[in-house]
């Protein structure tokens, strides 16, 4: 099944040819730096305490730093759930980002000098293993 796309859709998407291959050109050296490093860290951190298993989209900047980090919607609690799970959620999950940053802000691509943002899914396993994924489609 393919999809025809209209004039306006296909402009912006020859618009973002550019971008879209540099990102391509650069995923695997990207991937195997932050696996490296995530490997490197995952020992000299504990993460007894937590029990972080969702996935969480990290942007990085064009500076190499972390820039934003989110979770699903789908994920998290809504009020209507009950206002302890709602509460409790959302402490969680700061919390687990909180702990992310602190993994990342030892982790710096600036030495790719970054033309675009790069982004990357992060999730913590059962066993706290961390894993990185790029989800991107090129």
């Amino acid at each position: 099944m393919t999809y025809i796309l209209t004039d306006d859709q296909e402009a912006a998407w020859n618009k973002d040819k550019s971008r879209r291959e540099y990102l391509k050109s650069i995923k695997d050296t990207v991937y195997k730096y932050l696996s490296f490093k995530i490997d490197s860290l995952q020992a000299t951190f504990d993460f007894a305490n937590y029990t972080c298993c969702d996935s969480y989209y990290l942007t990085f900047g064009k500076n190499g730093k972390l820039k934003n980090i989110e979770i699903s919607p789908y994920v998290k609690s809504k009020i209507s759930d009950g206002l302890v799970l709602y509460v409790e959620d959302r402490i969680k999950i700061r919390r687990c980002k909180r702990q992310i940053k602190r993994i990342f802000k030892k982790i710096n691509l600036s030495t790719f000098n970054l033309n675009h943002e790069v982004y990357r899914t992060f999730n913590f396993s059962l066993d706290n293993e961390w894993i990185i994924t790029d989800n991107t489609i090129y």
